[in-house]
């Protein structure tokens, strides 16, 4: 899939969340981080409604990318990877330690809410912060920074309110999730 969603896509359904894993093995594990930043670019469909605060949260277990065939909701895979209930391929059914994903307790960088309708193809970036990079740091450990867009306030209207993010797979590289550290 080129995008992922955030929020709630209607009424009654569960709320949407984007999962982003970056590969840090390149960086040598007793470097120092300074900086780090996550850039985001909406996609050019429209998402609906708006969205509040978006937070940024590390996942406190590793998750199977799925293989999702189209850009819709309604046509996605959801036996190759990770669903609100599951953490891995359907085959493997590793679930989460909570619904939605095991997030991480503290919020690493937040963006302001926004007009998901026309807030679109537009960069949008998670700033640095201590935690941000305590984060960052702490996953040179293992090689690999597993992170969580949520969007509480809008998760919690039963209402549909939701953005479209472009994920890895957009077509246009510099669309896709952009992970900077300095060290």
């Amino acid at each position: 899939r080129n995008q992922f969603i955030v929020g709630r896509i209607g009424t009654t359904s569960s709320a949407t969340r984007g999962l982003l894993s970056f590969d840090l093995s390149a960086i040598p594990a007793n470097a120092i981080i300074s900086s780090a930043s996550l850039e985001l670019t909406t996609s050019n469909e429209a998402g609906t409604g708006s969205v509040s605060q978006l937070e940024l949260r590390t996942l406190t277990t590793d998750f199977t990318e799925g293989s999702g065939i189209s850009t819709s909701s309604g046509n996605a895979d959801t036996t190759s990877g990770a669903t609100w209930d599951r953490r891995s391929a359907a085959t493997a059914n590793q679930s989460w330690t909570n619904s939605g994903g095991s997030l991480g307790t503290t919020v690493l960088s937040t963006l302001a809410g926004y007009n998901a309708v026309t807030g679109i193809s537009t960069p949008r970036t998670f700033d640095t912060t201590s935690a941000f990079v305590a984060a960052a740091q702490s996953a040179l450990a293992t090689g690999r920074l597993n992170l969580t867009v949520v969007s509480p306030l809008t998760e919690a209207v039963e209402a549909a309110n939701f953005t479209r993010i472009h994920s890895d797979d957009a077509t246009t590289e510099a669309h896709r999730p952009q992970l900077r550290l300095l060290a």
